[in-house]
């Protein structure tokens, strides 16, 4: 029996079973990721040592794993759909960040250049203002004789 990892062709040492009925076999070196799969996906796997004998013969696949490999292929494609979904939108969202520390950088050098800036009266020095009341203020009524 060979280990069933990919890119792998090394004598399978342990068999396992997913608790939906998928089984495989693995060798010594694949041992720890399949272990790190199992982990990742919140599942328990219970290995056995392959036997002398199941190292050179292979066995059919049970009944019924060619539909749940389907369907362990369509949930691994949406994994890795939304895996790439997740860094695309981390990487957008690490674009904004840099936005948004470049706008309040500028927002910081603006304020520091309001606070230094003299303050001027636009009035000074001007002859030709003509005093009155202020604006919107209502114009006082004759007083009646």
């Amino acid at each position: 029996m060979q280990c069933t990892q990919p890119n792998c062709s090394e004598p399978a040492a342990f068999r396992y079973a997913w608790p939906w009925g998928q089984t495989g076999a693995c060798c010594q070196g694949c041992l720890p990721g399949v272990q790190q799969n199992a982990k990742n996906l919140d599942r328990e796997l219970a290995f056995s040592p392959v036997g002398r004998s199941e190292r050179t013969t292979d066995r059919p696949p049970p009944p019924g794993s060619e539909e749940l490999s389907a369907e362990v292929f369509e949930l691994r494609s949406q994994v890795e759909g939304s895996a790439l979904r997740i860094a695309s939108l981390e990487r957008e969202n690490e674009a904004l960040r840099e936005k948004l520390q470049a706008a309040e950088l500028d927002l910081a050098q603006v304020r520091s250049a309001l606070e230094e800036a003299p303050i001027e009266d636009p009035d000074a020095g001007d002859e030709s203002k003509v005093e009155g009341p202020p604006l919107g203020a209502a114009a006082a009524a004759p007083a009646r004789p």
